[in-house]
Parts: structure tokens; sequence; C-alpha cells
């Protein structure tokens, strides 16, 4: 096998395990979430929720969300949230129970999972709110893409993430509304997802 070939024979095994790993996920009825926030570091929290069908693409749950630290004037920028619009929306105590229902018992993927797992949990703890949600598992389909795609990263010795935005064009998938804002971006991480499920070989080889 020449060096070509091999490289050929790997990514194809590596398209495989992705792709499988994605019609698993539709088997298990998940849903798909996305946040939006304050900003990124450890006193941020979230401004924005979004939760939808896996399957079907429904709508569960997509609110604003009033945070006790205000919005960035840089992130603002980035999903053009405000903190006028936060202003009359309810807090993180009355709505995550609601949120953590519709998470319990379930396969939850997100784009960039780590991220938002660890915003709702940062934001309910604000509040002194009992965190715990027992979900089946989080799949961040951020790094199955990353696989998918095959840039390898060799200083973080990783799959170089790709942004949603960019892997959506890569599959041929069009945004319904502006990327940055939850159901925006859940939505779009259901069909990434759906894609990935769908994909076949010959589809590289076209």
């Amino acid at each position: 096998m020449t060096d070509e070939e091999d490289q050929k024979a790997r990514a194809l095994a590596r398209k495989t395990k992705v792709s499988n790993i994605c019609k698993w996920l539709m088997f298990m009825n998940p849903v798909v979430m996305d946040t939006e926030t304050t900003g990124f570091k450890c006193d941020s929290e979230v401004v924005e929720v979004s939760i939808i069908d896996g399957r079907s693409e429904s709508v569960i749950f997509s609110e604003l969300i009033k945070p006790r630290v205000p919005i960035t004037d840089e992130v603002a920028k980035i999903n053009n949230i405000t903190n006028e619009m936060l202003e009359p929306c309810p807090s993180m105590p009355a709505k995550w129970h609601s949120i953590k229902d519709l998470l319990d018992g379930k396969c939850i993927v997100a784009y960039n999972a780590t991220f938002d797992q660890r915003l709702l949990g940062q934001s309910a703890d604000v509040w002194g709110i009992d965190t715990s949600i027992s979900f089946l598992a989080w799949f961040d389909l951020m790094q199955l893409y990353a696989e998918f795609h095959g840039a390898w990263n060799g200083k973080r010795q990783c799959w170089q993430s790709i942004k949603l935005a960019v892997a959506a064009e890569q599959m041929g998938i069009k945004a319904d509304s502006a990327y940055h804002r939850a159901l925006a971006d859940t939505i779009v991480t259901r069909r990434l997802m759906i894609a990935l499920a769908n994909w076949k070989p010959e589809q590289d080889r076209g």
C-alpha cells in the first residue's frame, strides 16, 4: 500500500467512525442545545438557552435569561443580545428546573459541549441551585466534526476544531438565520449531525 492509499484508508475509517456515531445518536433520540453567554470567563453566565428535538427539529425550549452579571460589549456585538433585552427576562432560578427536566435522561448534543455544560453549571451555581442533571451522555459535535474533517493540530496533539459556520458550509448546510443566537445554532448543529449520519464515501469521490 502506498502512502497515498494509506492516507485515504485512514480518512475513510475516520469518517465512517464519525458517521456511525451520528447514526447511533439519531437512534438515541437526542436533544440538541446551545447557549449564549455574558462572556467566556469563570464568572460568565448564560443569557439564552435553546433546546430542540434531535429527530424532528421541533423547538422544546428557547428563552432569554437575565444574568446577575452584565453581558460584555464584546459579546453583545457577536450575539446581538443586549443588557436592555435581558432586563425584563426571568433569571435562572425561574427556568432551571424546566431546563433540567428537558435534559434529564437524555443524550445531549452540542457544538462545543464542554463550554455549554460549564456555563450552565456556573449559571446555576451563582444562585445556589443544585446543578446535578441525570443526563445519559453529552456529545460534542465540534470534536466529532474535527475528527471527520481530519486536520491535525500538532501543537495541541488533537484534531483541529472548526467553527460551526465553517463546518456547515463544508457540508453544504445553510443557516435559516444569523449564527451566534442559540436557536439558530442548535438548528444548524442538528442539521450537521444529520449530514454526518447520512454521509457516504461516494460524496468524497464526487
